[in-house]
């Protein structure tokens, strides 16, 4: 009886010890995934979008400079980030940092 009670008392711990384990890992993973969008929650275009629907989703851009090189490359300035664009697609979005934040730092 001893013996049976000892058994169900080493798998007890054992179990308990492996849904801890499996929690922790769901734990850094989630902490691992990149949050949507930006880190800093500003939303902005995504790699492969066309020009014609980043202006119909965030309008018209402040400034924009003409294409240079092979494939032409430019890049459309707003307000809090910059659209760099390879011919007429998304490659990259750049956030714009305050002077505040970054003299902060």
């Amino acid at each position: 009886m001893m013996k049976k009670i000892i058994t169900f008392l080493a798998f007890c711990i054992f179990f308990l010890l492996q849904s801890n384990t499996y929690a922790d890992k769901l734990l850094v993973e989630g902490i691992i995934s990149e949050p949507p969008n930006s880190l800093e929650g500003v939303p902005r275009p995504k790699p492969g979008m066309t020009a014609t629907r980043v202006k119909k989703i965030f309008g018209k851009p402040s400034q924009t400079s003409e294409p240079i090189g092979n494939p032409p490359i430019s890049r459309w300035q707003y307000e809090k980030f910059e659209v760099v664009f390879e011919r007429n697609h998304v490659i990259n979005t750049v956030l714009k940092i305050p002077r505040e934040k970054f003299a902060s730092d």
